[in-house]
């Protein structure tokens, strides 16, 4: 630290290092950093959970959506429709109807598949429709 004196006034030049002021700075921009990289990763798991979520309630949903169509034309039952499957927190509504819409003599198949969040709030309702015929 010297001691200078030009034209009556002194000053004190310190060439060794960083002020408390810009170093007080460089934190808080370095916190403003990390907090929002704290951010992003907390918003990536919840859309990674929920997107898992859409994955394995469509999955159900497909595995029905199989069997149905496996089976033959009068062996896909319209009776007792709309069934409920349910796998832990995974639910699949669905109904079969042989109404002749949009086609004759093609049923229909309506899938409709949801979860149960950790706070009991029914998510991600996705409804699919699918059309089975008597013959091709």
């Amino acid at each position: 630290m010297k001691l200078k004196n030009n034209s009556h006034k002194m000053r004190i030049e310190n060439k060794n290092g960083f002020t408390l002021l810009e170093t007080l700075i460089a934190m808080v921009v370095l916190l403003i950093g990390v907090l929002s990289i704290a951010k992003v990763q907390t918003s990536s798991l919840n859309t990674n959970f929920i997107a898992r979520n859409i994955t394995m309630s469509a999955f159900q949903g497909t595995g029905i959506v199989e069997k149905l169509m496996a089976e033959d034309y009068a062996g896909v039952d319209t009776v007792g429709s709309p069934y409920t499957v349910t796998d832990g927190k995974f639910e699949v509504k669905y109904t079969v109807s042989a109404n002749d819409i949009p086609i004759p003599n093609v049923k229909t198949i309506t899938i409709t598949n949801y979860w149960v969040d950790g706070k009991l709030n029914t998510r991600g309702p996705r409804t699919y429709v699918y059309y089975k015929a008597d013959k091709i």
